[in-house]
């Protein structure tokens, strides 16, 4: 009986931890809300007095030019600063 129950609790334990594992793969922010552009000129045009920045789409968190991230990231679009700042988004915290 011991052993049926340590095997049905090993069981529960391995599906709950890829279920929390499937969770991560979830974007974090919503970032379908700010304008993306394909080209950075595509950007600097839709917002001219703004700094364009490289957002991660998948974190919500943005680079700027010259960054070690600047578009470097599995999912990712020139966006401006301001507009994303105010829907959420962020910069990075450590420049990167």
């Amino acid at each position: 009986m011991r052993r049926k129950l340590a095997t049905l609790l090993l069981c529960f334990t391995l599906a709950s931890g890829a279920s929390s594992s499937a969770a991560l793969a979830s974007p974090q922010v919503d970032t379908s809300r700010v304008p993306q552009f394909k080209a950075e000129q595509t950007a600097q045009k839709h917002c001219p007095g703004d700094t364009v920045v490289w957002l991660n789409t998948y974190s919500g968190i943005w680079h700027y030019k010259g960054a070690k991230y600047w578009m470097n990231t599995k999912y990712g679009a020139f966006v401006c600063a301001d507009e994303a700042g105010r829907l959420g988004m962020r910069a990075s915290l450590d420049g990167s």
